[in-house]
Order: C-alpha cells, then structure tokens, then sequence
C-alpha cells in the first residue's frame, strides 16, 4: 500500500512538472516566434552552404565541385564560372546516361498547361528517361471530364468558378493552377453539353418525363430544352455511348503504349520496341471483340478472331518464351531442366491472357464509367427538375418560392458531388489505365542551389 502511494504521489509530480514544462514552451512560442522563425531560416541557409560544401574536393589550391545544370544553360553556367574565377578553372561537361536515376528532371511546359504538372507529380515525378506526358494530360483531362459531366449550364459555372479563382491573386499559385484546370474542365463540360442536348438537366428526355410525371398543364419551357449537336445518351442512346467510351478507351491507352515505344525506341530497345508494337494489336484485338459483342463487324468474324485476337496472343506468347530463354543459365552454369521450360511455357500462357488480353479488356470496360458517371449526373438533376414542377403545382406564393430553392439547391447539390467525382474517376483513368502503359515516375525534380532570400 505504501509503494502504490509512493508512485501515485510520484506520478502526481511527474504530471504538474510536465504541466509546467508545456506552459514554459507555451509563453516561449507567444513570445519568441518571431526570433525561432528567424533562426530557423538562418539554419536552413547554413544547411544549404553545407550541402555544397559536400560537394566540394579540396586540396591545398584547388576546389573541386560537381553538380547538374539544365543542357540549355551549361554555356551560360561555365561562362558564369570562368568569369567567377578569372578563367582560372576548367569546366568539364557530361551528358547523363539515360537509365541513371541520380539525374534530376526539369518540366519545361506554357503558363496554360503548368496546372497539369500537379496532376502527374501526383503520380510521380517523371524519372529522366521519360517522356514528359503533360500536354497529352492538358488536352485529354478536360475532356474526359467534360464527357463525364456534360451540361452546359453546369459546365458554365465550373468556367465561371475556374475563372474567378485565376483571377485571385491572394488565394496562391496552387489555387490558381486549379482554377486554370477547372476552367478548362467546365468548358469541355458545356461542349460535352451541347452534344448531348443538356442545359442545367433539361433535355428532351427530362421534358418528357416531366410531362408523363406531373401532368396537367405543367411543361418544361420550350426554351429550356435544346437539340443535341451529336445524340442524346438517354434514353435510347445507352449504347452508342458506351461504344464511344471504349473507342476512347482504346485510343487514350493505345497513346501510352505509343509513348512507351517512342522511350523503348530513344533507349535502343528494338525487342521492346516490336513487344509493345504487338501489345497495340492486341490491345485493338480486345476492342474488336468487345464491339463484336456489340453486333459491330467490320470484317468477317473468323477472319477478325484470327487476326485481332488469336495471332496477337500467339505473338505475345511467342515474344515472351523468347525473352525468357534470352535469359543466361542459372548462375551456377546448369542447364534447365524440363521442369524450367514448364514454367517457361506457363508464364508465356499468363503473360500473353491474362497480363495482356484479359487485362486490356478490363481497361478498354473501365473507360465505361465515363458513361456510369454522365448517366448518374443526369438521372440525379432529374430528380430536382421533377421536384421542382412538383412544387410549382403547390398554391402561390409557397409553391414557387419552394420550386426556386428546390432547383437551385439541387443545382448546387449536383454540381459539386458529381463534379468532384468526375473529377476523381478522370484521374484515376490516367493514372491506373494510361500512366501503367508508359510512365513509371519516381524521379527528382531538379531544383537549382540558392539561399532563401536572394
């Protein structure tokens, strides 16, 4: 009983002393922020002098030190150096091996398409050896989104909402970036909008069942509803749609396993140059048999089977058998046994179905939730268009008082739930079906030396 009253009465102490402590750190932070934000600027300024200490050779006359610089400005680098020095050194200049991880990369992009570098660093920072994707992002985000959210008055006020947050300049370059992205989004929404005939929901088909829901007098304004440029996907336009997605599906990852040949190309390649070459027919071999499931033929079926599915398989089969004996023998100098060629024939087998076909299926399906997501924003404004004529059959003035906040919370409500999902779904659509076809990132950024300040 004694020990248990000694240690309580121990902790006790403990606890006011800890007590104490946090209120002397307390009245340190209120009273000397401003010098510890002071010195710890000064502490990162002497790390960096460190950092290129580091880099420095030394003997008793002369200083060596390493670094990287981008290849436009090596000129201007070594003219900075000489005349630093009196022209009393000697600049010795390397260009970088490909396939070195060590190298830094620099993005070099226009002020519009800047944003998208956010979306790929996401991802990861290209490595060296890459190929910067952001262009190719710049131009097929917004209009993947766009699909995905097609109306033109909800496309109008993302725009608007993009623009404002631009023209901010208090709000940040990262809040700036993402207006540029949502600018351009919200302008391919509205031209998505356009050619499927949607404004603010109100479509031929939201006229219709409007009309058939609430019945009497009551219609949607002719003015409300427009002709679409292209189809209207609902409600018998389901199809077309999908079939539209996974054409853009084929093409979007085709451009990957493109780029992934340019790099297979620049890094002397040719066995992987000719193995991606095949994974693009195989690729459109599992295109050709998701439309033939649509009753779309384009040639003759067994003729088709054969050459965009069996001989592409075949060829991924045989190119992975080859590249697998091109291997060296066991590092102990024995031959393979049969077990080994076996294993061999098996992984040839999973690699040309399932790494392969299988999986470019999947993929090519996957680009269908560009349909799921431009269905569910439409079904979901519905909703709110229908509660709103509901409404306007309720006596004056309660009823369009209530028709008013119905809509437009139900506007505020779709646009930003559906916004943001599109949103989620674009990037996920690059990063697991397009940037896995090319882009490995994982790189440094290149961030050249100076002292906070200066």
């Amino acid at each position: 009983v004694r020990a248990m009253e000694e240690a309580n009465a121990r902790i006790k102490s403990l606890k006011q002393e800890i007590e104490a402590k946090e209120c002397e750190i307390e009245e340190i932070r209120a009273t000397e922020l401003s010098e510890l934000c002071a010195m710890r600027e000064t502490l990162r300024m002497e790390g960096n002098k460190a950092r290129v200490k580091a880099l420095f050779g030394e003997s008793e006359r002369v200083r060596v030190i390493m670094g990287w610089t981008p290849e436009a400005e090596v000129e201007e680098v070594t003219a900075g150096i000489r005349e630093e020095t009196g022209e009393l050194s000697i600049v010795e200049v390397k260009k970088p091996e490909r396939e070195d991880a060590r190298v830094p990369s620099l993005l070099r992009n226009p002020k519009l398409l800047k944003p998208f570098e956010s979306v790929i660093k996401m991802y990861g920072h290209p490595l060296y050896r890459d190929i910067d994707p952001t262009l190719v992002t710049a131009i097929i985000f917004p209009i993947l989104f766009g699909l995905m959210f097609p109306d033109i008055g909800h496309g109008f006020i993302l725009m608007l909402l993009g623009l404002a947050l631009t023209r901010f300049t208090g709000l940040g370059k990262e809040m700036r970036d993402m207006g540029i992205i949502i600018l351009l989004c919200g302008l391919c929404s509205m031209v998505a909008g356009a050619l499927f005939g949607e404004f603010f929901g109100f479509s031929h088909f939201a006229s219709e069942l409007v009309e058939g829901s609430v019945g009497g007098s009551m219609s949607v304004p002719h003015w409300l509803v427009f002709k679409p440029l292209w189809f209207e996907p609902i409600p018998h336009g389901v199809e077309r749609l999908f079939i539209v997605t996974m054409l853009i599906g084929a093409l979007h990852m085709g451009l990957g396993l493109l780029l992934s040949e340019v790099n297979d190309f620049s890094n002397r390649n040719i066995f992987g140059a000719i193995t991606g070459f095949v994974k693009i027919w195989c690729l459109f071999g599992a295109l050709y048999f998701l439309l033939v499931l649509f009753g779309i033929q384009f040639i003759g079926l067994k003729t088709g089977i054969i050459i965009f599915i069996m001989l592409p398989i075949l060829s991924l089969f045989g190119l992975k058998i080859v590249s697998e004996l091109r291997h060296e023998e066991h590092s102990n100098g024995e031959k393979r046994a049969i077990m080994d060629y076996l294993i061999i024939l098996i992984d040839g087998v999973i690699d040309a179905l399932l790494e392969n076909f299988f999986r470019f299926l999947a993929n090519t399906v996957s680009y269908g939730r560009i349909l799921a997501l431009a269905l569910c924003h439409a079904a979901l404004i519905e909703v709110f268009i229908l509660l709103t004529f509901m409404c306007l059959k309720m006596p004056v003035p309660i009823g369009p008082v209530m028709a008013a906040l119905v809509f437009l919370l139900g506007t505020a409500l779709v646009i930003v739930l559906e916004a943001i999902m599109a949103g989620i779904h674009t990037i996920r659509l690059h990063f697991y079906e397009w940037f896995t076809k090319f882009y490995d990132g994982g790189g440094h950024e290149f961030t050249p030396f100076k002292l906070r300040g200066s």
